[in-house]
């Protein structure tokens, strides 16, 4: 799972400016969903963190936020695991 805000700031980060930006920002925002057992579904709840599972952009705002990743470990992560 990632951060949402997270992914607006990595798309900061990239240099994308524009449209673009806000219309990632709505296809973030706003999202709410249910789970369905048989054929009961519950309360809808809002989607705070993440993307929308099998959405389109999915996939490639996961791996936009996801590739940041190396950027945040300590120096000393890296020399242990190498």
């Amino acid at each position: 799972m990632t951060w949402k805000y997270g992914i607006l700031q990595d798309l900061k980060n990239c240099g994308m400016k524009g449209h673009l930006p806000y219309f990632i920002q709505n296809y973030l925002s706003d999202r709410k969903f249910k789970v369905r057992l048989s054929n009961v579904f519950s309360e809808e709840f809002e989607q705070e963190a993440g993307v929308p599972q099998g959405g389109i952009l999915s996939t490639t705002l996961f791996i936009l936020k996801i590739n940041t990743i190396p950027h945040c470990l300590s120096r000393d992560i890296e020399d242990f695991y190498m």
